[in-house]
């Protein structure tokens, strides 16, 4: 694995800033009157939806860790956007076998339906194929509410593309994203295969890529303003009670982006301890970015609570993301899990 990003990432990294340039002042407008912004969402629907996914089977190439930048970069600008939970939905079908179809242009957005009550973050799931129709249904989709499709995640390790048969908007700790339930009564799936284990992994880091940016973007806001507000004379950011906050903040947010990058390195090329550095890395990204949205609303002061503030829309993001596919405790307990196993299969090896 390479220290630096290439020359093509970091082309990657630039002109994902540049489309996320007003992504703050997009969020507030979007918290104000509710309304959609158009940018940067259509424009990576239509032209980075294939990114992550092989040429061969019509996408734009690279790998999982150029998606990660330039959703990390998206999140950390708080940019409104449809983007992440469409390319998790695709990674998920696409490791399936099934077809993007119109996916992979943005003529279809698709959104990953996992989550159903009193079931463990990623299953076993009860929602399930009966008769060659899909009954069951998912609970606090991410964009679920405006997608054409959902790529549902079955009991039997299965998956299936459909279209609900009903929606139900929900309010979210995260105001910049419809989410709602879906329901699929005896709906005819579009596609249906098995095979979501590695599809799920590969959303869960992508996720996590998300966790990281709202954590390095709350960091960024609070040293901003640590720098403009004046308080006897200095700067507030020159004081150790603040400056030590964003300090222990950016500290966990390099950790998990750390994290976070091998393990986009580790499922691409296929390592032993894949899957264990994925858990690791939801884990960390999700505590960093509570963590982080925290710390920059507390260097904020009274202010940073009011409806006004950007603050809140970090910490509230990224409340909704750490539960997404798994909150830390659950991840740090398949952490735990991986490794009593693969000690316990090392021991009876060697008897």
């Amino acid at each position: 694995m390479g220290a630096t990003l290439t020359e093509q990432q970091r082309l990657i990294v630039e002109s994902a800033e540049r489309m996320a340039a007003d992504g703050r002042s997009s969020a507030q407008k979007r918290l104000q009157d509710g309304s959609w912004p158009a940018e940067p969402d259509n424009a990576l629907l239509s032209d980075w939806s294939g990114l992550g996914i092989p040429e061969s089977k019509g996408g734009n190439g690279g790998g999982l860790l150029d998606l990660a930048l330039v959703i990390k970069t998206l999140a950390g600008a708080l940019a409104p956007n449809r983007f992440t939970s469409h390319v998790a939905a695709m990674q998920v079908a696409d490791a399936a076998g099934l077809s993007l179809g119109g996916a992979l242009h943005g003529t279809e957005r698709w959104c990953l339906a996992t989550s159903e009550p009193d079931t463990d973050p990623q299953g076993p799931f009860r929602c399930r194929m009966n008769n060659g129709m899909l009954a069951g249904r998912k609970t606090g989709v991410p964009d679920g509410y405006a997608a054409d499709a959902a790529v549902v995640i079955l009991a039997d390790d299965a998956v299936a593309v459909a279209e609900p048969s009903g929606r139900h908007r929900l309010t979210s700790a995260n105001p910049l994203n419809d989410t709602a339930d879906l329901d699929f009564d005896d709906v005819k799936p579009k596609q249906f295969g098995p095979g979501s284990a590695l599809g799920m992994l590969r959303a869960t880091v992508l996720v996590a890529a998300d966790l990281c940016g709202l954590a390095r973007g709350a960091v960024d806001l609070g040293a901003e303003y640590a720098q403009d507000r004046v308080q006897f004379g200095k700067p507030i950011g020159a004081f150790q009670g603040v400056a030590h906050q964003l300090a222990d903040a950016l500290v966990a947010a390099e950790t998990a982006w750390s994290l976070t990058l091998y393990a986009c390195w580790a499922l691409d090329n296929a390592t032993p301890d894949a899957a264990k550095a994925i858990h690791a890395a939801k884990a960390r990204a999700s505590e960093a970015a509570i963590f982080s949205a925290e710390r920059a609303l507390h260097v904020h002061g009274g202010m940073g609570m009011t409806w006004e503030a950007v603050p809140h829309l970090y910490l509230r993001r990224a409340l909704a993301a750490s539960a997404w596919l798994g909150g830390p405790h659950w991840h740090r307990r398949r952490v735990g899990t991986t490794l009593l196993e693969q000690h316990r299969n090392k021991n009876y090896t060697r008897n």
